[in-house]
């Protein structure tokens, strides 16, 4: 529906402003024997406990959210 509003200038320059976004990385692997204590919220979703304490990681995979 939007596109169909454009003129073909307006879609020219949204396909070369697309075009020129960069990928960006959305993950980091980390191999460690220690990871950040963490806590699963509400939404069943793991997040880094405030404090710094950290804990083994055993037998497990740990993945929480980037701060930017």
């Amino acid at each position: 529906m939007i596109a169909k509003g454009l003129s073909e200038d307006e879609a020219k320059q949204a396909t070369e402003w697309f075009a020129s976004l960069k990928p960006g990385v959305w993950e980091k692997v980390v191999e460690t024997d220690t990871v950040p204590k963490t806590y699963v919220s509400d939404g069943h979703r793991r997040y880094v406990r405030p404090g710094g304490e950290t804990e083994p990681i055993g037998h497990r995979i740990i993945e929480v959210p980037r701060i930017l």
